[in-house]
This record gives C-alpha cells, structure tokens and sequence, in this order.
C-alpha cells in the first residue's frame, strides 16, 4: 500500500529543494552576468559560463578526489557490477579492492 502523507513529504522537499537551487543558480548568473559586464541575450555569455564552470567542476573533482559515477547518482552496486572492484574507506581515503 503506498503511504500517501510519506509521498507528499517526499514532494514538498523535492519542490523545496527545486526552488532552492533555481534561485540560487540565477542569482550566481546575475551576479556573474553583472560584474563580467556581459550580455545576458548573447549564447557567447552562457557558452563562457558553461566553459567555466565545466573546468571548475573537473577541479573540484580532481581535487577532492571524487568520483564521476556518484556525481550522477548511479550506486556502488552498479559501480562494483561495472568495474568488479569493490570500495572501503582505509585511514580517510577510498581503497579499491578486486572482488574475487
């Protein structure tokens, strides 16, 4: 049976988490736009800040050493069917072992 107020709590975060990050991407834009002195109708002006944070986001990942597949939401189980290495967490850090 499915739980009907469990769905609407699920879908009240999920709206609120939506609203969350729309306004905080358009004010980012804003801000950008604004204090680059950019066109906010030309494609050039959103090419550059797709460009831009396409590098920043390959940064952040290199630099904390995460991994593409839990960006896109796809689980350790799929990760471990795919690459038949499973992770553990050893002093901080990811360790792959091979699964026999």
């Amino acid at each position: 049976m499915i739980d009907l107020i469990f769905t609407i709590k699920i879908l009240f975060i999920v709206l609120i988490v939506f609203l969350f990050i729309s306004s905080w991407t358009e004010t980012i834009n804003r801000t950008l736009i604004q204090h680059f002195e950019l066109d906010k109708e030309e494609v050039s002006t959103w090419l550059k800040l797709a460009i831009g944070f396409t590098i920043l986001l390959f940064l952040i990942v290199i630099g904390f050493n995460i991994e593409f597949h839990d960006l896109f939401g796809i689980s350790e189980t799929v990760d471990v069917e795919l690459t038949g290495m499973k992770e553990v967490f050893k002093g901080g850090k990811v360790k792959h072992y091979k699964i026999k």
